[in-house]
């Protein structure tokens, strides 16, 4: 169980967030402290120490701003400056033998200075005891061993406690605080009302208590709301925390006896999901000159360093201006990330004034008209249905990218700055998708974020429709055979592939569904040389196999497919059966991919192989990267290649294609083996480069052919 917050010695520790509007510290401590009288409030204010932006000040501001940062502390603290708590003015939540509970006030300084009265009214059972954590529950008891029975049992997680909460916006939707390995502990969560700056949230606890649950939820950077003591944002009305029951079974009035028997009835006094806690309007936010020349070479991102300014006080995907810190110049607008090393991300430059071009919707219509060749298949054997719609930055949408899988558009954010136009363009999509292929579509959200909220969230679900709305593809799936619950296929040039959208494992964000998109351009490559020249082709690192079932529908003599998991070779064959390819001419080969090729081009000479290694893997107890050992890779390649055989090569580490060329010459160079042809093989069209932005390209790639 959590310690009381603070000694009675030193004080209480205060760490706040102002409210949207600039506030006085008089009217500010009134909120923090509404048990307080005035005189008891004024001499606080003459005794603390305070800091803004974690940064000391010698006296208090006239007003402290919007969101602003303050920290409160007491270095001479007296127990007359506590609330004292009543009994008699109190009705009891719930009673024990030897104890009673009552809901907290929301004052932030307490724990309460206890008056001494008794447990009952007929003069016995004087209260020694007291527990409080400063939320939600206050427990008197008669000694102090009644009142360690009462910890115990609720630190045990044989009592559940059931509160609601008002938070910052939760981006997931459902999930549980703890962790698989604390044993005894739960605590899940459930959105009940989302609104556009605030969440409100049920939990349901075991083995915690609600201090426990607040320091876990500030620990994750979503403070409950007017939490003053760990970093929440101040309002009205104190801690918008209210305990609903101590089981889970509402009843009225008391019961007596164990805690497993006991349940406590009270009313949420939380504010609506439509509480104003951010800065309205377009706020301002300062970066360093170093950050201003990156953002004036292209690149969108801003990432924090000690001249950026406190991003966290602004909502996640809310509109900034850039001013660079000392010149005063302007450097457009950006949307704040939420906090995190990538602090903001732009969204306009300078130059770009046109405020119709820069809507989601009209960036969303833009995106679309790029891809219109892919909605139009000339033939069913040029039939494409996966393809990126949207590819985040390089298109102007930060941290959202979408693919088209099928009849789902699969909506992967990878930013909470894409809060700021997330539903706007999801619905420019499905009428721009709807329009053009005369049928609605499901929306499917994906929530890649890097962020430190403690357990595991809801990261895959719904926003329309479901798996019943892909029409026959789930039979399809039971008649094939397909082993994973939830895949569907789609199809790419006239050939089908199995897509998976994640529910199997809903709580884990994974940012690819089994097909690689951005690959079709160099599977359309070395198709065509399979369809020339046939032979034996090697497609190592071979994932679900998409190279090796195109590679064989176009004309391969064989194809042997090497791959560390299990899983993604019985992916791959069931790919091979979905289009009715004979297996006889496929081998699967699990292993470690540089060890399998010195073994097979011993033993074989390839007339193609694909090489899109992974940029660093485990590889049993060994760990390697394509930096360090992908030069002996590709070496190993070029020797087990036929004179004329060709090599495609793809890189992810950010070296680009300049580099990725001097790199394959000087490795041909030094095995004293000649090239005839080195040729760019880069990324789909529809995964469009962002100049001054590497990060938008998943891949550098080059289709290389040895002398004959």
């Amino acid at each position: 169980m959590s310690e009381a917050f603070f000694l009675a010695t030193s004080g209480p520790r205060l760490h706040f967030r102002n409210g949207p509007d600039a506030c006085s510290p008089s009217v500010l401590f009134e909120r923090a402290c509404p048990d307080l009288a005035a005189s008891q409030r004024e001499e606080l204010l003459q005794t603390l120490e305070l800091t803004l932006g974690g940064k000391r000040k010698r006296r208090l501001p006239h007003d402290f701003e919007p969101g602003e940062e303050v920290g409160l502390s007491w270095p001479a603290w007296t127990p007359a400056f506590a609330p004292t708590l009543d009994l008699s003015l109190l009705e009891p939540l719930s009673q024990g033998e030897g104890w009673r509970a009552f809901e907290q006030s929301a004052g932030l300084l307490s724990p309460f200075v206890l008056r001494e009265g008794r447990l009952d009214g007929n003069g016995a059972g004087l209260c020694r005891s007291l527990y409080s954590e400063g939320s939600g529950i206050v427990v008197v008891a008669e000694d102090s061993a009644s009142l360690e029975a009462w910890k115990t049992e609720l630190a045990s997680g044989a009592l559940e406690v059931r509160c609601i909460a008002c938070l910052p916006v939760l981006p997931w939707s459902q999930g549980q605080l703890c962790s698989p390995e604390e044993v005894g502990r739960s605590c899940a969560f459930q959105v009940v009302e989302a609104g556009e700056e605030t969440s409100v949230v049920e939990f349901s606890m075991r083995g915690l208590s609600l201090l426990d649950l607040r320091q876990r939820l500030a620990a994750g950077g979503y403070p409950v709301i007017g939490d003053a003591l760990l970093g929440g944002r101040l309002v009205a009305g104190g801690l918008q925390l209210a305990l609903t029951n101590l089981r889970g079974v509402s009843v009225g009035g008391m019961l007596e006896g164990s805690l497993s028997d006991i349940a406590v009835e009270s009313s949420p006094s939380v504010l609506g999901a439509d509480a104003i806690i951010y800065p309205q309007g377009k706020a301002e936010l300062e970066v360093s000159q170093a950050t201003g020349a990156v953002l004036g070479k292209g690149h969108p991102w801003i990432i924090a360093d000690e001249r950026t300014g406190d991003v966290q006080r602004f909502r996640p995907g809310q509109a900034l201006r850039l001013r660079e810190v000392g010149s005063g110049r302007e450097l457009g607008e950006a949307l704040a990330g939420g906090g995190g090393r990538v602090a903001a991300r732009v969204w306009c430059r300078p130059d770009q004034t046109d405020r119709g071009q820069n809507s989601p919707e009209a960036r969303v219509a833009k995106a679309l008209k790029c891809r219109e060749e892919l909605f139009a298949s000339a033939s069913p054997s040029q039939e494409t249905s996966a393809f990126r719609l949207v590819h985040g930055e390089a298109d102007g949408l930060p941290g959202f990218f979408v693919d088209r899988l099928g009849a789902v558009l699969r909506v992967l954010i990878t930013s909470r700055a894409a809060e700021g136009f997330r539903e706007r363009a999801i619905e420019a999509l499905c009428r721009g998708m709807e329009k053009r292929l005369e049928q609605p579509m499901a929306v499917v959200q994906v929530l890649h974020l890097r962020d430190d909220f403690p357990g595991t969230h809801r990261r895959v679900e719904w926003l329309r429709g479901d798996f019943d709305d892909l029409g026959d593809l789930g039979e399809d799936a039971q008649e094939q055979g397909a082993s994973r619950p939830g895949r569907f296929a789609v199809r790419e040039r006239g050939l089908s592939y199995w897509v998976d959208l994640g529910f199997g494992e809903p709580d884990r964000s994974k940012p690819g569904v089994g097909l690689f998109t951005d690959q079709r351009e160099n599977r359309e490559r070395v198709c065509r040389i399979a369809a020339k020249k046939g032979g034996r082709w090697l497609n190592l690192f071979a994932h679900t196999g998409a190279f090796s079932v195109s590679l064989l529908s176009a004309g391969a003599e064989e194809v042997i497919s090497v791959d560390l998991s299990a899983s993604y070779l019985e992916w791959l064959e069931e790919n091979l059966r979905l289009n009715e390819i004979s297996l006889e001419r496929h081998r699967s080969i699990r292993g470690d991919g540089r060890r399998v090729m010195k073994r097979l081009i011993e033993e074989f000479k390839f007339q193609g192989i694909v090489l899109d290694p992974p940029t660093a893997a485990a590889a049993g107890r060994r760990f390697w990267s394509v930096r360090s050992e992908g030069a002996a890779l590709l070496a190993n390649a070029l020797r087990g290649l036929e004179p004329g055989g060709c090599v495609l090569l793809c890189r992810n580490d950010r070296g680009g294609e300049r580099q990725l060329r001097e790199w394959v010459q000087n490795v041909a160079d030094e095995t004293g083996i000649g090239l005839s042809q080195v040729l760019d093989a880069a990324p789909s069209l529809d995964y469009p480069r962002s100049k001054g932005f590497p990060e938008s390209q998943p891949f550098a790639g080059v289709l290389l052919t040895k002398c004959e």
